[in-house]
């Protein structure tokens, strides 16, 4: 007598979840106080006056690129390094520490 053991996810279920994931749609939020949409107006129009005063771009400049490229190359060089060199534990632990403000910083 051998008792047949079943998963409780079979492959029709998990296909289901799948396409359901896409047929999702973008759900929004909306509150019926108008005093919260009128606060998001007011607060996006001062935002945007700020931009225009101080004539500062609202994606960034270059000092921004250059922080999230440096912080970008703090992950990606020391992982390069720990894969690519043999290296014992205690002198891959620095680089770790970098990779880990580098993605703290990304």
């Amino acid at each position: 007598m051998e008792q047949k053991m079943t998963n409780s996810l079979t492959l029709p279920m998990f296909s289901n979840l799948i396409f359901e994931s896409h047929l999702m749609r973008n759900i929004k939020f909306k509150s019926s106080d108008d005093t919260q949409s009128l606060f998001a107006a007011a607060l996006r129009q001062n935002v945007d006056q700020y931009f225009k005063e101080t004539a500062i771009s609202p994606k960034g400049d270059w000092t921004l690129r250059t922080k999230a490229m440096s912080m970008l190359a703090m992950y990606i060089v020391p992982f390069i390094l720990i894969i690519a060199l043999p290296m014992s534990a205690w002198l891959a632990l620095p680089l770790v520490v970098i990779m880990g403000i580098g993605k703290a910083g990304i």
